[in-house]
């Protein structure tokens, strides 16, 4: 049976909430670029021919080439992702470009080593090339052309072109036979002396898996590239990417705070990320839940709460004050919650800065640990957020001033939480697949195994 080309290489189909996944990074992006605001330089003529610079001084460059099957999206998406590398001393460029059908693939090609050159001469630093999907397919060019492009690091990259001829992708791309195979990486000489790191996701398509896994083995042969083989879904050769999953996490949450130490120790141990989902309490979501829950529960709720906390050693105390505001024995719960709702919106502008779960620890840590009463107060709250590597002042400014659209991401947090099929916290979602609760991590692990889940080589993953 032939391999249906258009469903292997259309990944919008594949993932249909593709649309709220591209919102997000507009969102995380237009956040970083508030917080860290970039140069942009020019490096041709046209309106798009320009490259966003977040600068953190001498040192390394890296230019990162956005995905859309060189006919979708723009610089303005992909703005986050140099948040993390700025941290580490690394500057970053992030380039827009001419979109099929208005010019073609090697246009593009063409208009990203005039970029590349005009970071090189910017920074005076050589530049590592990085991209996803498409981006991957011209970060891999300019390792093949570019004499200051030492090494490239491609994310689900394209280096064959002609499977992309038959499908609807190619009603823009234009291409034919003979321009597909001049434009693709795999059918050329493997560059000299030089770095290509080709990963993918172990749960993509086959011909994805099959595309990085070739460049690694065609170019690794020949005795130039570097291939790290990862194993699992991505095959020999092909570099597994670190699977994601949602911690959805409220700072009311006992469970929530308990199991932050045990998610840390599965961060230490596995190639995992969680992306932090922030939702307010189950007493804010869902109006009168305290004046109709059973009476047994609240005991047992402190009763198993304290004994989680005494087998896993982890400092527990019942916060002074509640994060929310409510009388305990009416159940009535306060129109005004200052408390909970400055936690929050900080937890979820830290996680648009790439350090959610390092902030959701230790702020939890200040409220449930004991160790401080009144943690709302003082520089509690500002301590945890430096301590994540965060600027608390920056943070602190864009919670008061923004408070409604974060509000509104904490509401999209719950509707997406509901729709994953659970209500209670912590809830953690891989795959589509919600496991409830800290007792459910280790079926969760389980599940990621069948996905490709390695264990860290040097067990070393700070959060």
């Amino acid at each position: 049976m032939s391999l249906d080309l258009e469903k292997e290489y259309n990944n919008r189909a594949r993932v249909p909430e593709h649309p709220a996944i591209i919102e997000s990074w507009a969102r995380d992006s237009a956040a970083y670029r508030k917080l860290k605001p970039p140069r942009e330089i020019r490096y041709g003529d046209g309106e798009r021919h320009t490259f966003d610079l977040f600068e953190a001084g001498a040192g390394p460059a890296v230019m990162f080439i956005h995905g859309g099957y060189w006919q979708a999206l723009d610089k303005s998406f992909f703005s986050h992702i140099a948040h993390g590398l700025n941290q580490l001393g690394v500057s970053v460029a992030v380039p827009s470009y001419d979109l099929c059908p208005h010019v073609r693939v090697g246009d593009i090609a063409e208009q990203m080593r005039a970029a590349c050159a005009v970071l090189h001469r910017e920074t005076g630093a050589p530049v590592i090339a990085s991209g996803h999907s498409a981006g991957g397919h011209l970060s891999t060019c300019l390792l093949a052309t570019e004499a200051h492009v030492p090494a490239a690091y491609s994310i689900s990259g394209l280096f064959e072109l002609a499977p992309l001829i038959p499908t609807s992708l190619n009603g823009a791309l234009r291409l034919d036979a003979e321009e597909a195979e001049a434009l693709s990486p795999l059918a050329w000489p493997a560059p000299d002396q030089k770095v290509l790191d080709a990963v993918v996701g172990g749960g993509e398509s086959s011909e994805f898996l099959r595309q990085s896994a070739a460049i690694v083995r065609v170019w690794g042969e020949a005795g130039r590239v570097r291939g790290e083989d990862r194993g699992g879904a991505g095959g020999a050769g092909a570099r597994q990417m670190t699977l994601t999953f949602d911690y959805y996490f409220s700072f009311r949450s006992p469970y929530s705070y308990l199991s932050a130490p045990q998610v840390q120790q599965l961060i230490t141990r596995y190639d995992i990320a969680p992306r932090m989902r922030i939702v307010t309490p189950i007493a804010i979501r869902i109006p009168g839940f305290f004046k109709s829950v059973n009476p047994l529960w609240p005991p047992y709720l402190l009763r198993d709460t304290f004994r989680i906390a005494q087998m896993h050693n982890i400092a527990y105390r019942w916060p002074r004050p509640d994060p929310i505001v409510m009388d305990i024995g009416s159940g009535e719960v306060a129109a005004e919650q200052p408390y909970i709702f400055r936690v929050s919106r900080l937890g979820v502008l830290a996680e648009r800065a790439g350090k959610g779960f390092a902030f959701a620890r230790r702020a939890a840590h200040a409220i449930w640990s004991g160790e401080v009463d009144d943690w709302h107060q003082g520089d509690h709250l500002t301590r945890a957020l430096i301590d994540a590597g965060l600027n608390a002042e920056a943070i602190e400014r864009e919670a008061k001033e923004n408070a409604a659209d974060i509000d509104a991401e904490i509401d999209a947090n719950i509707a997406a939480q509901k729709s994953a099929g659970h209500w209670g916290v912590p809830l953690f979602v891989f795959n589509d697949e919600p496991f409830f609760g800290q007792d459910r991590l280790d079926h969760m692990i389980w599940r990621m195994r069948q996905h490709g889940l390695q264990e860290r080589a040097d067990n070393t993953r700070a959060g």
